[in-house]
């Protein structure tokens, strides 16, 4: 494994000090996660691309970022402890067990019932904000981390408008009727990354949801479990999102 590297000279000698620490922190984080799951990149390319992408943001979302980058790396680094001491991306309901468990927050039990072995779970605050993937989604998306973090969803994937309609209405009535548990009515379909370099295509299925919960009792957000498979394409660019 390649060791961290140093923060150097990879930042701005102009930026505010508070935006520095929290890029040079974020970034370190990235690469640190990386070198967990196979080679990692040069910190100062990554380190390029925040600087870019966020000169104009606000330091709360920074922060925030920095706080969704460390709950990944530490929720990596106890998988290979608790689970095997070797990283294994593929057990996703045990690696859901122990970010529920570092997020302090817990949800009903018949969420488990549904999952399978390599089902893609993510994790969600109340303001819709994606907190935690899976990492057995790294093993199917040519995304990097930093991609993800750096961008909402929708700029980083195509699907037809009526099926993000129907998965967005199901979130809100799950909320409004108070249950704990439900699934998902959605067909499966398309998705497409837009601009990842080889772009990929996958069949997904949305299957269900579960309130999350804090000790108190109090909602936090919400855990969605998809199904998801790789396309074998020739050409994505062609490829129809209403085709399966």
């Amino acid at each position: 494994m390649n060791a961290v590297a140093n923060p150097g000279e990879t930042l701005p000698k102009n930026m505010p000090r508070g935006r520095e620490v929290l890029v040079d922190k974020i970034c370190h984080l990235i690469q640190a996660t990386e070198n967990l799951m196979g080679p990692s990149r040069d910190l100062t390319k990554i380190t390029n691309r925040f600087n870019e992408k966020f000169k104009n943001t606000d330091l709360k979302k920074l922060a925030r970022l920095v706080e969704v980058a460390e709950k990944n790396l530490f929720i990596h680094l106890s998988q290979t402890t608790e689970i095997s001491p070797e990283p294994t991306l593929d057990d996703s309901p045990a690696i859901f067990r122990i970010a529920l468990d570092h997020y302090k927050v817990r949800v009903s039990d018949e969420f488990f019932k549904d999952l399978e072995f390599n089902d893609l779970i993510e994790l969600y605050d109340m303001e819709h904000f994606q907190i935690f993937r899976t990492f057995n989604f790294y093993q199917l998306s040519n995304y990097t981390l930093e991609d993800i973090l750096m961008n909402e969803w929708y700029n980083l994937y195509e699907r037809r408008d009526h099926i993000t309609d129907k998965i967005m209405q199901q979130v809100e009535e799950h909320f409004k009727s108070g249950r704990n548990y439900s699934k998902f009515d959605v067909e499966s379909h398309i998705m497409k990354e837009i601009f990842a370099k080889p772009r990929g295509a996958f069949v997904t299925r949305f299957k269900s949801l579960a309130t999350t919960y804090s000790d108190s009792g109090e909602p936090t957000g919400f855990a969605c479990a998809i199904s998801a498979k790789a396309l074998e394409a020739d050409n994505v660019e062609l490829l129809n999102l209403s085709q399966l």
